[in-house]
C-alpha cells in the first residue's frame, strides 16, 4: 500500500482543561484492534504533518511543520504469530522547512508494558524556527 500527498492537521487549544485519562499506546491499541491486520508494507510519500498549539488567546497558534514527509512501515500487524516480525517505522521529513530529520520506531505488539524503542537525528536547526514556542 503507498500513501501519497497525505496531509495531516493536529490542533490542541491549551487554553481548555486537558483530558487526564488515560490513552493506550499504538501496540496496545492494535493488540485490542476488533479485526486482524496484516500490512507487510506501508510507503508514505511526500505528505505533510501540521501541528499547531494554541497557548494564549492573545497570540496565533504556534506552528511546527513537517515537510516531505516519507516513511516505510513494515510488518503492521496484529497477528499472534511468534515468526512475524515486530512492527517497524523508517521516516524522514523536513522539520520547519530546512531542518532533516530521520526516524526509526519499532514496537511489540504483543509486549504487555507497551515498550517501544524510538531512534532519530535532527539536522542544524535555526533557532528561529521555534520562536512561536517561546
Amino acid at each position: 500500500m503507498t500513501i501519497s500527498n497525505a496531509f495531516l492537521e493536529i490542533y490542541r487549544n491549551k487554553l481548555v482543561k486537558d483530558d487526564v485519562r488515560r490513552k493506550p499506546l499504538y501496540s496496545e491499541l492494535l493488540r485490542n484492534a476488533p479485526v486482524k491486520l496484516n500490512f507487510k508494507q506501508v510507503l508514505v510519500e511526500n505528505s505533510e504533518i501540521i501541528y499547531e498549539e494554541q497557548v494564549q488567546e492573545s497570540r496565533q497558534p504556534a506552528i511546527i511543520r513537517f515537510t516531505d514527509v516519507s516513511a516505510e512501515i513494515n510488518n503492521l500487524n496484529n497477528l499472534t504469530s511468534k515468526e512475524i516480525p515486530q512492527p517497524k517505522i523508517t521516516a524522514r521529513a523536513n522539520f520547519m522547512n530546512g531542518t532533516p530529520v530521520n526516524l526509526t520506531w519499532t514496537f511489540p505488539v504483543f509486549d504487555m508494558n507497551n515498550s517501544f524503542t524510538i531512534s532519530g537525528s535532527f539536522g542544524a536547526l535555526q533557532g528561529e524556527a521555534l520562536d512561536p514556542f517561546l
